[in-house]
């Protein structure tokens, strides 16, 4: 039998070995690019069978019915994952969303009214993110955000006193000019804020 963990196949990737039938026929557990986890049977994978977790089949009989055009649009897709993790007890970071009470606005949930009101400031390579970490996603609630802006925001993200204000250690870290790592382990060492930022030592034994 072949590995296939961590290979993708359409919208799945694998994930791990999951388990074998009666019949002896090995089955991968796996992750649908939607959030939602599939068991699949190895053959299925291995000849391009199963694609998704089903969600994939469901978008192309409703894109008949699509009037926007935009099934997709990197935004659409966020939208699809953003009410996936909320609504989906089955979806892998359910837990970290619907699990803990975190909803989608009512009026978000026809993608049109999404767009409506979160398009006109939507560019490429950004994505949906709460302003509020423990609010839901809804209009006031949201913004389009880079990644390292979305990791910044977490909940497990180390606040500190900065001269601008309380904020985000990597984003200090940015405005100061330093390494994130360097300014961390100024942090850790117990650091007072005014020495917290000053340029880099050139001595390598120095913090």
């Amino acid at each position: 039998m072949e590995d296939l963990l961590g290979k993708i196949y359409g919208r799945l990737t694998v994930r791990r070995f999951s388990h074998r039938d009666e019949k002896r026929f090995p089955f991968w557990e796996c992750e649908c690019e939607c959030g939602a986890t599939k068991i699949v049977q190895h053959y299925n994978l291995y000849r391009g069978k199963t694609l998704s977790c089903g969600c994939l089949q469901k978008e192309r009989a409703s894109n008949a019915t699509l009037k926007h055009g935009m099934s997709n649009h990197p935004a659409y897709k966020c939208w699809h994952r953003m009410r996936n993790r909320c609504n989906n007890p089955d979806a892998l970071d359910f837990d970290h969303y619907g699990g803990r009470g975190i909803r989608v606005s009512e009026k978000w949930s026809t993608f049109d009214a999404f767009w409506a009101d979160m398009g006109a400031l939507w560019e490429s390579g950004l994505s949906i993110d709460r302003v509020n970490n423990d609010g839901n996603y809804e209009p006031g609630n949201c913004r389009w955000a880079t990644p390292s802006k979305q990791v910044r925001n977490r909940r497990n993200t180390r606040v500190i006193d900065t001269p601008w204000g309380k904020m985000a250690a990597g984003e200090a870290a940015e405005r100061a000019g330093l390494p994130y790592r360097l300014f961390i382990q100024r942090v850790q060492a117990g650091w007072s804020t005014d020495d917290l930022f000053l340029p880099r030592l050139r001595r390598s034994s120095s913090p």
